[in-house]
Parts: structure tokens; C-alpha cells; sequence
């Protein structure tokens, strides 16, 4: 009996689709809860999540991680929500512990990764230069090309 259509071994691509969308998702009620817990005042708070977001900011503030290699699971979730934050984040001002140094950092990056690719294109331009410099002058001529 023959296999159905797009039953494979890994999951199908409307699978991996819902998959990223649904990770979104909650990277998204995440990055809420992470907002409203930063700004949050109430010792009790009702807001789904907002009691455990700040347990979770608090350890990160505390943890003795930062200093070793490996880092607490904690500490590496609540970065990776807080870089995803930052690289949406508008304010000057923001609550959220940690932001405005990713915000710098995620710059910095970015500068050094410009200035790569320009020193890159750079590099290629040049070995370009050198290719068509070294090149006799009749070597691309009609005459040669066309092999008369």
C-alpha cells in the first residue's frame, strides 16, 4: 500500500509553518508578560503570568550565572525574551532590566557586521582591479573574442 502524500519523515511544511507561528505566539504573550511584570507595582497581581515573570527577573538579577560559561536555563530563557524585546523596543526610558545594554549591543553588532560586509566588497573589488589590470590589453578585444 502506498504512503499518502506528504507523509515523510519530518513534518510537513504547513506543520513547520504552524509550528514557528505558534512559537511566535507565545515568544509574543512572553514579551507581554515581561512589559506588564517590569511595570507592575501589585504584590498580588491577577494578570496571568505576571507573578512568575517577576520570580523570573528576580532570580536573574540574583543568579551567580552570569559569571560562568554554562549559565542557569533561566537566566538563558529570560535573555534570549529580553534580546527579542530589545529589538523591538522604542523606548528611551525602558523598564525592562537589561534593555538598553542589549539595545547597545545589538547595534554594535550590527555596525561590526556592516563594516564586514563593506570591508568584504572592498577586498572583492580590489581582487577585481588586479584581475582586469594584469590582463593584456587585447585580451578582450572583438577580435580575440570572437577568435579571429
Amino acid at each position: 500500500m502506498a504512503a499518502a502524500a506528504g507523509t515523510g519523515d519530518g513534518p510537513s511544511n504547513q506543520e513547520q509553518a504552524d509550528s514557528m507561528e505558534a512559537r511566535e505566539f507565545s515568544t509574543q504573550k512572553c514579551i507581554q508578560s515581561l512589559n506588564h511584570a517590569c511595570q507592575c507595582h501589585e504584590a498580588n497581581c491577577t494578570v496571568s503570568g505576571c507573578i512568575q515573570m517577576k520570580r523570573v527577573i528576580e532570580h536573574t538579577k540574583i543568579c551567580g550565572c552570569r559569571n560562568s560559561a554554562d549559565g542557569c536555563e533561566i537566566c538563558k530563557q529570560l535573555i534570549e525574551l529580553m534580546c527579542h524585546h530589545a529589538k523591538a523596543c522604542q523606548e528611551t526610558k525602558c523598564t525592562v532590566p537589561f534593555c538598553l545594554n542589549t539595545k547597545h549591543k545589538l547595534k554594535q553588532q550590527q555596525l561590526q557586521q556592516r563594516f564586514q560586509q563593506v570591508r568584504l566588497l572592498r577586498q572583492q573589488m580590489a581582487a577585481m582591479s588586479n584581475i582586469w589590470a594584469a590582463a593584456p590589453s587585447d585580451a578582450f578585444s572583438k577580435n580575440s573574442i570572437d577568435g579571429a
